[in-house]
């Protein structure tokens, strides 16, 4: 199998995409059977006619989709995004869809290029071995509560689309480690998040959430949070739960204080609290003896507060007010 997709620059490539559903729905189908052993001969003969039509149309479009059966049911990833994509739809020479664990890429039957993805059909819950879902740079308004079957999945991007909410579902992703959800008009996560026990990285820049859940405390893998520019006013005493966080990040927002738990954050290294409206620490901050590096230029700290700060961490190096 190939290791990477790439799609060649074609005046008909746009028309070519506008088929790939086809292939995800077949690719979707074949993993939920886990092998086809047990399918039905009709079955079996008509999915193996649907990937040739693909395949003699992947060649014509110089698209290098999976062209053989085999290959297709070998099918492990998904990636939707638009990466590379220039000023005309024409020019698509740098577009990688990569197919490492083998990604495939499909599209909306209504677009007419890779980075205007409205939305994901259900069966993507069908997608049981999937490990790595990249759907950054469309324009996704909703996610299927599907979405939670895949109980595989590692690493999840979501950057750049329309989402304003997130299903409960995803608390359902138990392998889940890494999600980013940059640069989305997203309001509120579902408390269902605190299920999620292997995360290690959240990324929440760009949004319009004003609180965390409480539940955020039972990540207790976590080791760095990106909140920036969001709405957020404070954060939950749980946080202090986050024994193994090493960067928070909560520039860019509307914080007046930081609750005092956070001294329990023993593993961070790095607190990122530029352009909030705080005007002092809790004296708790000195527990943080691994912290070397504090940001918290465009706060309200009066120079007697920063001398405090410096005082309570002598050990952070890199202090900038």
């Amino acid at each position: 199998m190939k290791n990477e997709i790439i799609i060649k620059e074609t005046e008909s490539v746009e028309v070519a995409l506008k088929r790939t559903e086809m292939l995800f729905s077949i690719t979707a189908k074949l993993l939920s059977k886990k092998g086809v052993a047990n399918w039905k001969s009709s079955e079996v003969a008509q999915d193996r006619s649907w990937v040739e039509e693909i395949a003699k149309w992947s060649r014509e479009f110089g698209l290098g989709l999976p062209e053989t059966y085999d290959e297709l049911i070998e099918v492990r990833g998904i990636i939707a995004n638009g990466w590379g994509y220039q000023d005309t739809k024409e020019e698509f020479s740098e577009l990688n869809f990569d197919i490492d664990i083998s990604k495939y890429c499909f599209a909306d039957t209504e677009i007419l290029s890779v980075n205007e993805v409205t939305y994901i059909p259900k069966e993507i819950g069908n997608l049981l071995n999937l490990n790595e879902l990249n759907l950054s740079y469309n324009q996704i308004s909703e996610l299927p509560k599907e979405i939670g079957n895949i109980s595989h999945l590692e690493f999840l991007t979501l950057i750049n689309n329309q989402l304003s909410e997130l299903p409960k579902e995803i608390g359902n992703l138990s392998n889940l480690e890494i999600i980013y959800l940059d640069n989305n008009p997203l309001l509120e996560l579902p408390k269902t998040i605190g299920n999620l026990s292997k995360l290690q990285e959240l990324w929440l820049q760009n949004v319009q959430i004003k609180e965390i859940p409480k539940e955020i405390g039972n990540l207790s893998n976590l080791k760095e949070i990106i909140i920036y520019n969001t709405q957020l006013l404070e954060l939950p005493k749980e946080i202090g739960n986050l024994t193994n966080l090493q960067v928070l990040s909560l520039a860019e927002n509307k914080m007046l204080e930081l609750p005092k738990e956070i001294w329990k954050l023993t593993n961070l290294k790095k607190l990122y609290l530029s352009s909030n409206q705080l005007s002092e620490l809790p004296k708790e901050i000195g527990n943080l003896y691994n912290l070397w590096c504090l940001r918290l230029s465009n706060n309200q700290l009066s120079d007697s507060e920063k001398e405090k700060i410096r005082k309570l961490l002598p050990n952070c190096k890199d202090i900038r007010f």
